[in-house]
């Protein structure tokens, strides 16, 4: 099911009719938002799920030393750079170790293959107080809550594909689009919709019968998750 399909059975099944303009295209008229809401609460309550596990590629090139995109990710594991010989794992850092390890100005730091990364600190506060008698290595957006990013140290001396490993949200509920909720646990996506329709107006204890049976599929969700992680360890010392 794609999108559309989705937010259809959710009205039918609801009779919330004003949350869509008409029965002839149904489009969207507030049901998006509860579809939505169902899917990130779903993404947040499944664990180990083998598709929220994914892989980003950014390309950087002389000279550049951060990396940017979107905040769909919700953790990062590994850092790999590629180029047209190699392909190496950076090694991860906090933000205070790589400080000490790049203490001087940015225009000090001579660039070379890159070696470690850390998770960047976004938030701009102020712009306007930065200090212009030199430039550290940094990274920050106006606008971040979007958006993580990675530091990469050093700053690289070629081009590079930055590839980031990590766990991801699925796409979020726009257009026509299909992603692993609306095709595989279509109902599931509805249920949780539902949820968080019922709970905007009756609270929480109100709908605690529909959270029950709600966590009752995300249960066996994980164990078919756990259960494919674990089968081929099973016969061991057998």
């Amino acid at each position: 099911m794609n999108l559309l399909e989705v937010r259809t059975q959710f009205v039918k099944i609801t009779g919330r009719y004003d949350l869509v303009t008409d029965t002839s295209s149904w489009d969207d008229n507030g049901a998006d938002f509860f579809l939505q809401a169902g899917q990130n609460m779903i993404e947040k309550l499944v664990g180990d799920l083998p598709e929220s596990e994914g892989r980003l590629w950014k390309t950087i090139t002389s000279g550049d030393y951060y990396v940017n995109f979107s905040q769909r990710c919700r953790m990062i594991f590994e850092v790999w750079a590629n180029d047209d010989t190699d392909r190496v794992e950076l090694e991860r850092k906090s933000w205070q170790e790589l400080k000490e390890l790049y203490p001087t100005l940015l225009a000090d730091i001579d660039t070379g293959y890159p070696l470690y990364y850390c998770i960047a600190k976004l938030r701009e506060i102020d712009a306007t107080d930065k200090n212009t008698t030199g430039v550290f290595f940094n990274s920050s957006l106006a606008i971040s809550t979007n958006f993580r990013g990675i530091v990469i140290m050093p700053p690289v001396d070629a081009s590079y594909d930055i590839e980031v490993y990590g766990k991801f949200l699925q796409p979020e509920l726009s257009g026509d689009i299909e992603n692993f909720w609306t095709l595989t646990y279509p109902e599931i996506l509805i249920r949780a919709a539902m949820y968080q329709m019922e709970l905007s107006y009756r609270g929480r204890q109100a709908v605690g019968r529909l959270l029950e049976s709600l966590m009752l599929e995300i249960t066996e969700i994980d164990k078919d998750a756990v259960e494919e992680a674990t089968r081929n360890f099973n016969q061991i010392g057998g």
